[in-house]
């Protein structure tokens, strides 16, 4: 059995059990929370440094969570995605491939993910991040690849390029529906809308 077979299964229920909680703790404490139309963005480990890996997850989730509204867009909890992660038969903080995480993200209702590799250098860390939405981990878009010693300061830079790379997503959710609609003309418009709203697409 496949460790992707364990995370679509045995992870379900944890990941039902997590919202479940989440809702009763959110009805005993008033407090500002997501909104219906509020997107979840899933930040895992990095893979390659493990330390490294773990704590930029830790600093990208942590960005998100201060940079934006939460009625707009929040990071799945790092407690979700480990509980989620055990469940399944992985150890917390598991650095996961792509496919992994686009499975995962189904469990904890992730619309998009931050997803990428840290190594460590002579000057401290190279990172490339990417950005892909859930339902398909083609539909990816570069963020960065820059060097760093301040794995926060490189955070800052991936969480301010991946608000940047946001701007396409609607454009490209309607270039999407106007193709299964066989509505070409519109499907390209909305493609050069979409790469209009982030010139590095």
């Amino acid at each position: 059995v496949s460790h992707r077979f364990a995370l679509t299964a045995a992870g379900a229920a944890v990941a039902m059990a997590v919202s479940a909680t989440s809702s009763v703790a959110g009805a005993q404490v008033p407090r500002q929370g997501p909104g219906p139309d509020t997107k979840r963005v899933v930040v895992t480990a990095f893979r390659g440094d493990v330390e490294g890996g773990v704590k930029l997850a830790d600093e990208i989730r942590n960005r998100v969570s201060n940079d934006f509204n939460i009625k707009e867009l929040m990071p799945v909890s790092k407690k979700d995605i480990d509980n989620t992660l055990v469940s399944s038969g992985y150890k917390p903080d598991s650095a996961l491939a792509p496919n992994d995480i686009k499975e995962l993200a189904k469990l904890v209702r992730g619309d998009e993910v931050i997803d990428g590799e840290v190594r460590k250098t002579a000057a401290g860390y190279k990172v490339n991040a990417r950005l892909f939405l859930s339902r398909d981990v083609a539909l990816s878009q570069p963020l960065v690849s820059i060097e760093g010693s301040n794995l926060g300061d490189i955070a800052k830079q991936i969480v301010h390029e991946y608000d940047q790379a946001r701007k396409q997503i609607p454009a490209t959710q309607e270039c999407e529906n106007n193709l299964r609609a066989q509505k070409v003309d519109l499907a390209v418009g909305a493609a050069r809308k979409a790469l209009g709203s982030y010139p590095k697409a």
